[in-house]
């Protein structure tokens, strides 16, 4: 059995106007110490890789002093890291992943997932539906699922957005469907679907 850590929204870089600069300084470090736990956790449960579904950093616009401490903290995980862009980070012409501060320093460790490029690790294959921009036709989630098919071994989807059993009154086009994802599963195109959340609000 194939083990994985998956988590989303670290939103690394969020910034709280109400808080002074040395608490905003422990705020930001305590995120990055979260990710370096994360790692230890995957390593001492002999993890493959860890599953970042969305919005790992807050914004596309993010610092480089951001940037640099978040690929530190990632190298530090020792596992493979897979990293889907969400809503916050969609993966536009300016996105933080097309950075040179990102480019440059980004550990062997760690991949970007793109759309329409399946990850295998481990007998596991990682289906991503990345956000190509901010405010899509769709969620990326039903254009994957469109493609999968039966047979070709286990498939982890990997997904961000507000879920309708969540959020039924949402009218956003990017709203995942349930029924559409639990029909997935039982049908045996997937065997896991990994989601962040991206509020409807």
């Amino acid at each position: 059995m194939v083990r994985f850590v998956h988590t989303a929204d670290w939103q690394l870089g969020m910034t709280r106007h109400f808080l002074s600069v040395d608490t905003q300084s422990r705020y930001s470090e305590a995120r990055l110490e979260a990710v370096r736990a994360i790692g230890r956790l995957a390593m001492s449960e002999q993890c493959a890789f860890i599953l970042v579904a969305g919005d790992v950093f807050e914004t596309n616009q993010v610092a480089r002093n951001v940037v640099l401490p978040a690929l530190e903290a990632m190298a530090a995980c020792a596992v493979p890291v897979l990293l889907l862009p969400g809503n916050h980070d969609a993966l536009t012409a300016g996105s933080v992943y097309r950075t040179k501060a990102f480019v440059d320093n980004k550990p062997a460790n760690v991949t970007v997932l793109e759309a329409s490029e399946v990850i295998e690790l481990d007998s596991i294959r990682i289906v991503p539906a990345t956000w190509q921009t901010r405010k899509p036709d769709v969620n990326p989630a039903e254009t994957a699922c469109r493609e999968l098919t039966t047979g070709a071994g286990a498939q982890v989807l990997v997904a961000h957005g507000a879920v309708d059993a969540v959020n039924p009154r949402s009218a956003e086009a990017s709203l995942l469907h349930l029924a559409m994802l639990e029909e997935a599963v039982r049908d045996g195109r997937l065997e896991y679907v990994a989601l962040g959340d991206q509020p409807s609000s």
